[in-house]
């Protein structure tokens, strides 16, 4: 037994550099594959400020209303996952607000 663990350890440094060899160039792979996934799905928050302009001018027109947006940050870079889920969260808390009268006529949505 005391034998086995001497050699273990004799073994496990030839190894261990070998594999750090293996193992670099699929690591740098991956980050790299990380980095085109992120640009492959960032977008401009104008798409997601765009959509929450059009929920508030359709569901204040639904309740007899007239709205106008005014936007600001449409130069912000996001994943397109993030804007899916801030719509989601937004939608329903405008909905809320124009349930309330008076119903507001501007919606600045940044």
């Amino acid at each position: 037994m005391l034998g086995l663990r001497k050699a273990k350890r004799q073994i496990h440094p030839a190894c261990a550099g070998g594999a750090n060899r293996l193992w670099r160039p699929l690591t740098e792979k991956l980050a790299q594959l990380q980095q085109e996934s992120v640009a492959v799905r960032s977008r401009s928050a104008e798409h997601l400020l765009k959509q929450l302009s059009y929920f508030v001018v359709s569901e204040s027109r639904k309740r007899g209303a007239v709205a106008r947006t005014f936007t600001v940050g449409a130069d912000v870079i996001l994943d397109q996952m993030v804007m899916e889920n801030l719509r989601k969260l937004i939608e329903p808390v405008l909905a809320m607000r124009m349930e309330k009268e008076p119903i507001p006529s501007e919606y600045h949505i940044s």
